[in-house]
């Protein structure tokens, strides 16, 4: 499997608070039999600002212990990049093309977050990047209150977007609500990516949901959500 959003940098965001939670987060990843993981530390204005160099100095410091352990796992940086209007991220996209915020890897394939509960047009902002050459994913789309149809999400893959849900609604970790909705999509062919999104104060229930998505919808699907389409980004982004 491959994990493209995972918060397992440590002391960047509020994900991991030490280089040694980092570390017992990617056994375990590697114990469910993940192989690549794209590092994906928040930025939030006002609330996750960590500044780049100091994401890349953590992020290598991280590699370094990789490695010094044999871990048998690849990892790449980006960022969780969290929107909260229009007006703003006219702003970020000025980040991004300073580089003062990440894309994943040396691409302009990038992790957008939204409100949970707050209306914002995702399709607008998803045309947005698209016109900045950026090529956007949406992060966990069942967590948006105001995207509970199959229209909705089909009208922001439309706009251009790829969209990724949270290995724990999969399964159902997250209500009976969003699980249902989750795997609507999953049967409805508009999920591109599940993905763990785990913390250190966050369960990690990505092999959960592969079993899962293989009992209830097949192998193939299960392979194309948890591994393939992501082998094909990964090649994008090296």
């Amino acid at each position: 499997m491959i994990d493209i959003h995972t918060h397992i940098i440590p002391n960047v965001d509020d994900g991991s608070k030490s280089l040694e939670a980092s570390i017992k987060l990617l056994e375990q990843e590697i114990e469910y039999g993940v192989t690549d993981i794209i590092c994906t530390p928040h930025y939030r204005r006002h609330m996750f600002e960590t500044d780049v160099d100091t994401v890349n100095l953590s992020f290598f410091n991280l590699l370094e212990e990789v490695n010094k352990k044999a871990l048998n796992v690849n990892l790449f940086l980006g960022q969780e990049i969290y929107c909260r209007n229009i007006e703003g991220f006219e702003k970020t996209l000025n980040y991004l093309d300073e580089k003062r915020v990440l894309t994943f890897g040396n691409s302009k394939y990038i992790l957008l977050e939204f409100s949970y509960t707050r209306d914002i047009d995702i399709s607008e902002v998803i045309y947005m990047a698209k016109k900045r050459g950026y090529f956007p994913i949406v992060a966990h789309i069942e967590r948006y209150e105001y995207i509970d149809s199959i229209d909705k999400v089909e009208e922001i893959i439309g706009a251009g977007a790829m969209i990724q849900v949270n290995a724990s609604s999969v399964i159902g970790k997250d209500g009976g609500k969003r699980k249902k909705f989750v795997n609507k999509l999953i049967a409805s062919n508009l999920i591109d990516f599940v993905a763990s999104d785990i913390h250190e104060s966050r369960k990690n229930y990505l092999k959960a949901a592969f079993e899962y998505v293989n009992k209830k919808h097949s192998k193939e699907i299960a392979n194309k959500i948890f591994n393939n389409n992501a082998k094909q980004l990964l090649d994008l982004i090296k």
